[in-house]
């Protein structure tokens, strides 16, 4: 009777350490993924999001690769997105799990942050960000109709360009996705999301 006992004891005892709070990170509602049963809220991100991490860095005119030709006419500069810029996160991981990566640049120092691809005008030259998950890389081109992407120069490149990165695990994703009132065009819009759907788990 004691060692059925002490059986039972250890079942249990194992069944609690199996269900640890590690269960409950993957996503801003903490599902655990294993039985559809609210785990515990996930760590808090920066600025306030839990599992939904926010990125900025800035790139210099110096920073960017040598021209090279991917093919058909398009010729990029390349910045690599290195993990300790984001928090030792891999982009394409996060987007080939399902979740988001929406990324913005801002051009003038006082300016907003636009989500890319864009294309603008610098110093009389039409210039145009683009960006590639699986590869983990940030392109910059000359265009001259918005689309084409030929070799830039030095000069033609901004100074300095801000990036703004924002993170979304798959569930988070899906929550964004199924709300009419976020703008993902607007990266204001995107972490006012985030933010208050803390406040009401809270």
């Amino acid at each position: 009777m004691k060692s059925n006992l002490k059986l039972i004891m250890i079942a249990l005892f194992s069944l609690v350490l199996a269900c640890s709070p590690e269960d409950g990170k993957d996503g801003i509602n903490g599902v655990d993924g294993q039985n559809g049963q609210d785990g515990q809220q996930g760590i808090p991100g920066e600025n306030g999001n839990a599992n939904v991490v926010s990125y900025g860095f800035d790139v210099n005119r110096a920073d960017w690769g040598s021209p090279a030709n991917y093919g058909e006419g398009n010729i990029f500069r390349d910045f690599v997105i290195t993990q300790d810029l984001i928090g030792g996160n891999s982009l394409s991981q996060i987007f080939s799990d399902g979740g988001a990566v929406l990324i913005y640049a801002r051009i003038l120092p006082v300016g907003d942050y636009f989500l890319m691809p864009i294309a603008f005008s610098y110093a009389g030259v039409g210039v145009r960000l683009t960006a590639s998950l699986n590869r983990e890389s940030l392109f910059i081109s000359k265009t001259t109709n918005g689309w084409d992407n030929l070799s830039i120069a030095d000069n033609e490149i901004p100074e300095v360009i801000n990036f703004k990165i924002v993170l979304i695990p798959k569930e988070a994703a899906g929550r964004m996705a199924n709300n009419k009132e976020v703008d993902v065009n607007s990266y204001q819009s995107v972490m006012k999301f985030f933010s208050e759907e803390i406040k009401r788990m809270e």
